[in-house]
């Protein structure tokens, strides 16, 4: 994400400013702070992009699953993909960032 935003914008300081607007509600949303269960429905597309969720889902999933932990913090968090979705989805994530980061690395080579 980081490369992303500094791919996208020629000004440093522009990319420092822009780069916490866009990593906050990542964070906020990623399940670790805020339940999913508390989230509005108008707001709760943003725990979907959020490659911060898939990590840090994936992340519950390998340390606490099959342990007799009460209570259980899959459930308590209210994770449901499971690991091996959510390696997927931060591989289809990851790839999907790079090609836009590249794309935009493109295009502002080209106009300047």
């Amino acid at each position: 994400m980081g490369v992303l935003v500094g791919c996208i914008f020629n000004e440093l300081e522009v990319a420092l400013n822009i780069a916490p607007l866009i990593f906050f509600p990542m964070m906020l949303f990623s399940g670790f702070y805020v339940n999913s269960d508390s989230v509005r429905d108008w707001i709760k597309w943003l725990e979907y992009i959020s490659p911060i969720r898939y990590a840090l889902e994936a992340l519950v999933y390998n340390e606490f699953q099959g342990t007799k932990y009460t209570p259980n913090p899959i459930t308590f968090l209210n994770f449901k993909w499971g690991y091996w979705s959510c390696m997927l989805y931060l591989i289809i994530i990851g790839a999907g960032i790079r090609t836009l980061a590249f794309i935009s690395l493109v295009i502002n080579a080209r106009n300047s």
